[in-house]
């Protein structure tokens, strides 16, 4: 990358002709074109196997722990608020500018992990002994955080499981896509007594679908 700005083709081809051209020391322009290409090529293959690997969970609070987003814009802290109900708070701030975004509070702990686009974070908010869900945050504007839970609730099998148990855990598993993630759901009580495990996707967009195991 050149600024910032991903280099092109005709960019990468134009600075390799440049290197050919420009006299050298005997021997010296075969070596300096095949490090110049090295350095040129292997970085956007690079980013592109990246887009698709599994991005990290990381489990708040922990003190002096910031995580940064894939393409490094944001940066991702919790903050003690001294709040008896929710003592900790997920901050968001953009590198450059510093500009700080409150995100949520959070009573127990969260598990974060941010999308390969960097766009979005997926917190499971473990917020009871017999209570968790999943809130998707758009860190590219002030919108509602989506509750996952809420969504599911539109899925009729997810529906009995989630209004007759007792003990309810919705948890996002990890980014499948960029915009779309893997979703867990965990319940016992009077529908299931035995428990049960059932897994959906859902898409930013707003499509719910059932799905297999991790």
């Amino acid at each position: 990358m050149i600024g910032g700005r991903p280099i092109s083709p005709a960019m990468r081809l134009s600075m390799l002709l440049a290197v050919r051209r420009r006299p050298h020391a005997d021997g010296a322009p075969m070596l300096l074109l095949m490090l110049v290409t090295v350095c040129l090529l292997l970085p956007e293959a690079s980013a592109g196997a990246d887009a698709h690997q599994t991005v990290q969970m990381h489990s708040f609070p922990q003190e002096q722990v910031t995580v940064f987003s894939p393409n490094g814009r944001f940066a991702l802290r919790d903050q003690e608020t001294g709040d008896i109900d929710q003592p900790h708070r997920l901050v968001v701030s953009e590198v450059s500018s510093g500009r700080e975004q409150n995100l949520m509070g959070f009573s127990r702990h969260v598990d974060v992990a941010w999308s390969s686009g960097s766009d979005w974070l997926a917190v499971s908010d473990y917020a009871g002994s017999n209570f968790a869900t999943c809130l998707l945050f758009s860190v590219e504007g002030n919108s509602q955080p989506i509750d996952i839970r809420h969504e599911l609730t539109r899925v009729q099998a997810a529906t009995g499981i989630i209004e007759g148990n007792h003990h309810v855990y919705v948890t996002c598993s990890r980014w499948v896509t960029p915009d779309i993630v893997k979703v867990k759901l965990d319940a016992y009580g009077d529908h299931d007594p035995a428990g049960s495990v059932t897994w959906y996707t859902f898409q930013t967009g707003g499509q719910v679908l059932p799905s297999t195991g991790d």
